[in-house]
Protein backbone atom coordinates (compact mmCIF):
# COMPACT_ATOMS: atom_id res chain seq x y z
CA UNK A 1 0.00 0.00 0.00
CA UNK A 2 2.82 2.37 0.87
CA UNK A 3 4.58 1.56 -2.41
CA UNK A 4 1.38 2.16 -4.42
CA UNK A 5 0.90 5.54 -2.71
CA UNK A 6 4.50 6.48 -3.39
CA UNK A 7 4.17 5.54 -7.07
CA UNK A 8 1.01 7.65 -7.43
CA UNK A 9 2.75 10.59 -5.76
CA UNK A 10 5.82 10.16 -7.97
CA UNK A 11 3.68 10.11 -11.13
CA UNK A 12 1.81 13.28 -10.08
CA UNK A 13 5.09 14.97 -9.15
CA UNK A 14 6.64 13.93 -12.47
CA UNK A 15 3.68 15.29 -14.47
CA UNK A 16 3.79 18.55 -12.52
CA UNK A 17 7.54 18.83 -13.11
CA UNK A 18 7.11 18.27 -16.86
CA UNK A 19 4.43 20.98 -17.00
CA UNK A 20 6.68 23.45 -15.16
CA UNK A 21 9.68 22.68 -17.39
CA UNK A 22 7.62 23.04 -20.58
CA UNK A 23 6.13 26.32 -19.38
CA UNK A 24 9.55 27.74 -18.51
CA UNK A 25 11.00 26.51 -21.80
CA UNK A 26 8.22 28.15 -23.82
CA UNK A 27 8.52 31.45 -22.00
CA UNK A 28 12.31 31.44 -22.39
CA UNK A 29 11.96 31.06 -26.17
CA UNK A 30 9.82 34.15 -26.66
CA UNK A 31 11.24 36.03 -29.60
CA UNK A 32 12.66 39.47 -29.11
CA UNK A 33 11.09 42.35 -30.99
CA UNK A 34 13.13 43.86 -33.82
CA UNK A 35 13.92 46.85 -31.60
CA UNK A 36 15.10 44.65 -28.70
CA UNK A 37 17.24 42.46 -30.92
CA UNK A 38 18.87 45.38 -32.74
CA UNK A 39 19.41 47.30 -29.48
CA UNK A 40 21.29 44.31 -28.08
CA UNK A 41 23.34 43.71 -31.25
CA UNK A 42 24.25 47.40 -31.67
CA UNK A 43 25.49 47.50 -28.07
CA UNK A 44 27.51 44.31 -28.55
CA UNK A 45 29.04 45.58 -31.79
CA UNK A 46 30.13 48.85 -30.22
CA UNK A 47 31.53 47.07 -27.17
CA UNK A 48 33.66 44.96 -29.52
CA UNK A 49 34.84 48.13 -31.31
CA UNK A 50 35.73 49.82 -28.02
CA UNK A 51 37.69 46.77 -26.91
CA UNK A 52 39.53 46.68 -30.25
CA UNK A 53 37.98 43.30 -31.13
CA UNK A 54 37.47 44.15 -34.77
CA UNK A 55 37.10 40.48 -35.77
CA UNK A 56 34.06 40.27 -33.51
CA UNK A 57 32.65 43.60 -34.73
CA UNK A 58 33.12 42.48 -38.35
CA UNK A 59 30.71 39.58 -37.76
CA UNK A 60 27.88 42.12 -37.25
CA UNK A 61 28.26 43.47 -40.81
CA UNK A 62 25.73 42.33 -43.42
CA UNK A 63 26.82 39.16 -45.26
CA UNK A 64 26.97 41.07 -48.57
CA UNK A 65 29.49 43.51 -47.09
CA UNK A 66 31.65 40.63 -45.83
CA UNK A 67 31.64 39.09 -49.33
CA UNK A 68 33.10 42.30 -50.79
CA UNK A 69 35.39 43.48 -47.96
CA UNK A 70 37.58 40.98 -46.13
CA UNK A 71 38.52 41.39 -42.47
CA UNK A 72 41.83 43.13 -43.27
CA UNK A 73 40.07 45.75 -45.41
CA UNK A 74 37.54 46.23 -42.61
CA UNK A 75 40.29 46.72 -40.01
CA UNK A 76 42.07 49.33 -42.15
CA UNK A 77 38.93 51.46 -42.03
CA UNK A 78 39.27 52.10 -38.29
CA UNK A 79 41.62 54.74 -36.95
CA UNK A 80 39.68 55.55 -33.78
CA UNK A 81 40.17 52.33 -31.87
CA UNK A 82 41.42 53.29 -28.43
CA UNK A 83 39.77 56.72 -28.44
CA UNK A 84 36.27 55.35 -27.89
CA UNK A 85 35.49 54.94 -24.21
CA UNK A 86 31.82 54.03 -24.05
CA UNK A 87 28.77 53.63 -26.28
CA UNK A 88 25.10 53.83 -25.40
CA UNK A 89 22.10 52.95 -27.51
CA UNK A 90 19.89 56.04 -27.31
CA UNK A 91 17.06 54.97 -29.62
CA UNK A 92 16.03 52.22 -32.02
CA UNK A 93 13.34 52.82 -34.63
CA UNK A 94 12.37 49.94 -36.89
CA UNK A 95 10.19 49.72 -39.94
CA UNK A 96 11.56 47.46 -42.68
CA UNK A 97 15.11 48.31 -41.54
CA UNK A 98 16.18 49.82 -38.22
CA UNK A 99 17.82 53.14 -37.48
CA UNK A 100 19.87 53.12 -34.28
CA UNK A 101 20.92 56.32 -32.57
CA UNK A 102 24.12 55.81 -30.57
CA UNK A 103 25.93 58.13 -28.17
CA UNK A 104 29.66 57.52 -28.44
CA UNK A 105 31.99 58.81 -25.71
CA UNK A 106 35.57 59.61 -26.67
CA UNK A 107 38.71 61.04 -25.12
CA UNK A 108 40.59 63.45 -27.35
CA UNK A 109 44.17 64.60 -26.91
CA UNK A 110 44.47 68.37 -26.82
CA UNK A 111 48.02 68.69 -28.17
CA UNK A 112 48.49 72.37 -27.48
CA UNK A 113 48.05 71.90 -23.73
CA UNK A 114 49.16 68.28 -23.47
CA UNK A 115 45.85 67.41 -21.88
CA UNK A 116 42.85 65.29 -22.78
CA UNK A 117 39.21 66.16 -23.12
CA UNK A 118 36.20 63.86 -22.80
CA UNK A 119 33.28 64.44 -25.13
CA UNK A 120 30.45 62.56 -26.78
CA UNK A 121 28.58 62.62 -30.04
CA UNK A 122 25.42 61.12 -31.48
CA UNK A 123 25.51 59.00 -34.61
CA UNK A 124 22.93 57.04 -36.54
CA UNK A 125 23.45 53.52 -37.85
CA UNK A 126 21.41 51.42 -40.25
CA UNK A 127 20.58 47.79 -39.43
CA UNK A 128 18.81 45.38 -41.74
CA UNK A 129 17.34 41.91 -41.42
CA UNK A 130 18.93 39.20 -43.55
CA UNK A 131 16.13 37.56 -45.52
CA UNK A 132 17.81 34.15 -45.39
CA UNK A 133 18.61 33.83 -41.70
CA UNK A 134 16.24 36.41 -40.21
CA UNK A 135 19.19 37.84 -38.24
CA UNK A 136 19.86 41.57 -37.93
CA UNK A 137 23.12 43.02 -39.28
CA UNK A 138 24.83 46.41 -39.32
CA UNK A 139 24.74 48.11 -42.71
CA UNK A 140 28.09 49.83 -43.20
CA UNK A 141 28.18 53.15 -45.02
CA UNK A 142 31.29 52.10 -47.00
Amino acid sequence: MIIKGFIQWAVKFGVALVVVVLTLNCSAKQELTAEESVRMKAGERWQALIEGKLDKAYAYEVPEYRKVFDIEQYKRGFGGVGMWKKAEVVDVACMENCVVTMRIYVTINVARWGDTMDTSSLLKEQWMRDTGSGEWFHLSSK
